[in-house]
Parts: C-alpha cells; structure tokens; sequence
C-alpha cells in the first residue's frame, strides 16, 4: 500500500515538473514573440497563479490547463500573423472594436482616468458602451509602463488565461451541480477551448472574453451561495463575507461591462434552482392536478400570463433595450449581405419564420465561404484562419444529433443554452457574441456523445453525412440562383 501512495505521489510529482517545463517554453517563447517586457511578466504572473490555483485539484487538471494554454497561445500567433498578413496590423479587418479599445484606453491612462465613470465621462461618447473595458485596459496599460508600456500581445495574452479561469469555473460549475461524469466535464472543456470560433473571439482584444468570464463567474458565485455547503468555522465565515463582496462586484462591473448580459447568470442560476427543485415541484403538480384540476388550471393560466408579462416587460424596458438590438443589428446584418443567402435569412419577418432560419444558420455560422476558401489555401492571410474557423462549424454540425438529443432532457445546461442562444439569434446574432452560448452546446454535444451507444453514432454520422451532403448541393444552388438575382 505504502509503495502504491509513493509511486502516485512519485507520478504526480512528474505531472507537474513536465508541466511547468511547458509553461517555461510558452514563457520564453512568449518573450521572443511578443518582443515586449510587460507580457512576459505578465505572462509568468498568470502562469505561477494558475498552477497555484489548481495544485489541490485533480492532476488530470495539469493536463487539461496546458492543453488550453497551448492551443490558445498557437491561435493567438495565428490569427496575428492572419490578420497582420491581410491588413499589415494585428487587428480584426484592419482595425475594428479591438484596435479602439487599446487607443482609447490608452489615451485614458495618459490622462490618469481609470474608472468606468471617469472614461465614459470625458473618453466616451453618450453612444458609446462597455467603459468598464477601457477601465481594465488602462490599468493594465499603466501597470505595463515600468516594463517597457502595452502591447496588443499584452491583451491577447490577458484573453488566453481568462478563458481558461473561465473554464475551469465551467468545470467546477458542472460538477457543483449537474451529476455528469468527471470524463465528461474534463473533455467539454476541451472540446470548448480547442473550437475555432471561440479561439478565433479570445484571440482579439475583445471584451466578449472578460464578459463571459464575469456572466460564469456570478453564475458559480450564486449557486455557491445558495447551495454551497458553508460551517461555522472562522475560515467558512470568512469565505461567506468574500463570496457576497465578490457577488456585489461582480454585478457592478457587468454592468458597466455590459449591462444586458446580466440576464445570463441570473437565468443560469434560476435554471438550477428549478433543477433542484424539479422532483418536489413535479410531485406538488401532479398531485394537484388530480385532486384539484381546477385549482391546477388557475395555477398553470396565471404562470402563463407571468410569463408572457414578463418577457413584455423586458422586450420593452430601456435597461435590456431589446427592440433597439432587434431593428439595429437585422439592418446591419442586411448591408453586410446585400443580394446573399444570409440577406434572405435576416430579411424574412422574426416571428415566426424568422427565427427557425436563424436558428438554423446559426448552427452553421460562421457559414463557410467556397470562393475564401479557395482563397485560404491558396495564399496565406485572414482568409486561411476562416478556413480553420469553417472546419470548426463542420465539427459543430456533426455534433448537431447529439446536442438536439441533449436539449430534451430540459435541464439547466439545456435550458441556459435556449436561453443564450435565442437572445443571441434575435438581437445582435454576431460572431463575437456566439462565444456565450458555445460553451453549452458543446457540454450538451460531448455529453450526448459519451452516453450514446455505438450504434446511435453510427447512425447519427449516416444521416449527418446524408444532410450535410444535401444541405451543401442546396447552398451551391441558392448561391447560383442569388448570383443570377433571383434572390
């Protein structure tokens, strides 16, 4: 027995030497790459307090962390050398919401403004949102000064362990309160981290990744509150007084990072509550109905019509401003395809058509390109790092069977991801903004894979094979046909 505690602890000893030799190379590497002092201590920070954060889990989770660094750190030097290949800089089309972020943040730490208010004040415009982000910018601008000043590496560099805190808080989320198995939430994580659409968001200077960070984050900090497991000891007592300050300014900076995106944890949160609840709420309800059906039809007409209060009431509120994203973003998404398959997709009416097709097209999006494509392996440039980003929505529509599968079991994964999803689909439907809901469509896929038989997959790969194979000849034909102005 002794010698089988040895060897183990021997074998974990080995894990994490192997590991930190890795991070050591990324670390070094890094500092050849970025060519900018800040990053790499900023780099070696992160890194140290990654390990130290998860030294007590299990050592599997040495693997899955620098496994999720690897792949990050390739993509971010991919989509630089992408962007900088097409445009001559490192920015999303040549300069977008990610070259601003930096100036303005920059220009707010020149004038010693590092609050959300004090930005939004004398940086912003009245028009402007998210100067929470330009506040974290700024700070870390003004910390990278003594170490040779910000570089975009620095923010991109921020986003890689960002995304990883943010999975290792969905890892811990799912074991906390879904009874999934540990193999299936150690490789939801994976399959997360290595899709192309979510490391082609975290590998810009976005604010998506800090937003998500922060929408799991409150969602973790709520179900720990309310269904953690707390003592009386002086250190639980401590741990109580952190988790409810943490809670407070976790809502305060989502607000100022953006506020809409405060429903998220909330419903999260109330789907687990539900979940928790089901069985007792599922035993009342059936035993109403039998013994008093009247009783049980006034309580079932007076949910419905909460219900639909409620979602009138936040179509129509300034705070959430739904219908301004509704009418915003279909026109821009209708100049942006003017005479394509996906003008015809947002020009159709949103209810009821019109959110069957984006819901389709949004589990094909971003919708590859053949004419990029072609582009993409031809020469080297943005286009190429579309190609990797397309070859990511074919392993999301392989998945498709199993998410759907996953989804009837209504519980708060699938009830989150229906919730996320929709929001996304009807108001802004941009890529930037799938980075919130594809955490969850890939915890329903993986799960629905790992408890499928052989023979489901291989009939789910037939009829996906089958579809896929349909659904191209049938793009190729409407692509013609909107060519030809038809469409």
């Amino acid at each position: 027995m002794k010698k089988a505690v040895m060897k183990l602890a021997m074998n974990d000893q080995q894990t994490f030497k192997i590991v930190v030799t890795i991070n050591v190379f990324w670390a070094v590497a890094w500092l050849f790459i970025s060519q900018n002092l800040a990053t790499y201590f900023f780099f070696i920070g992160l890194s140290v307090l990654s390990l130290w954060f998860i030294r007590k889990w299990p050592k599997e989770w040495l693997w899955i962390y620098i496994i999720i660094l690897s792949i990050s750190l390739i993509f971010v030097v991919f989509v630089y050398a992408g962007n900088t290949a097409q445009y001559g800089n490192p920015y999303y089309s040549g300069g977008s919401d990610d070259k601003t972020y930096e100036m303005r943040a920059l220009k707010a730490m020149a004038e010693n403004l590092f609050t959300p208010q004090a930005i939004q004040t004398h940086i912003l415009s009245e028009y402007d949102v998210g100067s929470l982000y330009y506040a974290f910018l700024s700070v870390v601008a003004f910390l990278a000064k003594p170490l040779g000043g910000y570089s975009t590496w620095l923010g991109r560099t921020l986003n890689v362990f960002l995304l990883i805190y943010t999975l290792m808080l969905i890892h811990y989320l799912i074991l906390l309160v879904e009874p999934l198995k540990r193999n299936v939430a150690n490789i939801a994580v994976l399959v997360i981290a290595a899709m192309p659409i979510v490391q082609y968001v975290n590998s810009h200077v976005f604010r998506d990744t800090l937003n998500l960070f922060l929408v799991i984050f409150l969602a973790v900090l709520l179900t720990k509150i309310f269904y953690g497991k707390y003592t009386s000891d002086r250190a639980t007592r401590f741990g109580v007084i952190f988790d409810y300050t943490m809670l407070l300014v976790s809502i305060v900076l989502l607000y100022y990072l953006r506020r809409n995106t405060l429903i998220y944890p909330i419903a999260i949160f109330s789907f687990i509550t539900f979940d928790k609840y089901k069985p007792k709420i599922m035993f009342f309800t059936k035993k109403l109905y039998h013994e008093h059906k009247f009783k049980f039809s006034l309580l079932i007409l007076s949910m419905i019509m909460i219900l639909v209060l409620a979602v009138v009431l936040v179509v129509q509120s300034r705070f959430i401003n739904f219908s301004y994203y509704v009418d915003f973003y279909t026109k821009y998404k209708q100049t942006q395809a003017v005479g394509g398959l996906s003008y015809f997709v947002f020009d159709t009416p949103l209810l009821p058509m019109g959110v069957i097709l984006r819901s389709l097209y949004a589990f094909v999006s971003p919708f590859p390109s053949l004419y990029g494509s072609m582009i993409g392996i031809r020469s080297f440039g943005v286009e190429t790092v579309m190609l990797t980003v397309s070859a990511g929505v074919g392993i999301t529509f392989f998945m498709l069977p199993y998410i759907f599968k996953r989804i009837c079991q209504f519980d708060w994964i699938s009830l989150s991801f229906i919730v996320i999803f929709l929001s996304i689909i009807v108001t802004t439907f941009t890529f930037r903004h799938m980075i919130f809901y594809y955490p969850f469509m890939m915890i329903l896929g993986v799960d629905g894979i790992l408890n499928s038989s052989k023979s489901a997959r291989k009939v789910y790969l037939i009829d996906s094979l089958i579809v896929g194979s349909i659904l191209v000849v049938a793009y190729i034909a409407l692509r013609f046909i909107a060519i030809g102005g038809i469409i």
